[in-house]
């Protein structure tokens, strides 16, 4: 359940960028690929896969959150019709 809740959050990041009038587009190797890094930054950063309290959002330097930020930065793209 843990990963339909995380994948949720992405998608609804990509349903923010579409009605903002971004394209999110990334291929299923790119899909993998971050999935694989978000796994490793979360055993490196926490040393475990589970569910972690809300409070860590807070952090400072959370690395695990910037792995999604520049996933996104990285294949959001301002639709042409804008």
């Amino acid at each position: 359940m843990k990963d339909k809740h995380r994948t949720a959050a992405l998608y609804a990041a990509e349903l923010f960028l579409l009605k903002n009038g971004y394209n999110f587009n990334y291929s299923p190797e790119e899909a993998y690929q971050f999935r694989k890094e978000l796994y490793d930054r979360r055993l490196r950063e926490y040393k475990t896969y589970e569910e972690m309290p809300v409070r860590i959002l807070k952090e400072t330097d959370n690395q695990v959150f910037s792995v999604c930020m520049e996933f996104i930065k990285e294949h959001a793209k301002l639709s042409q019709n804008n």
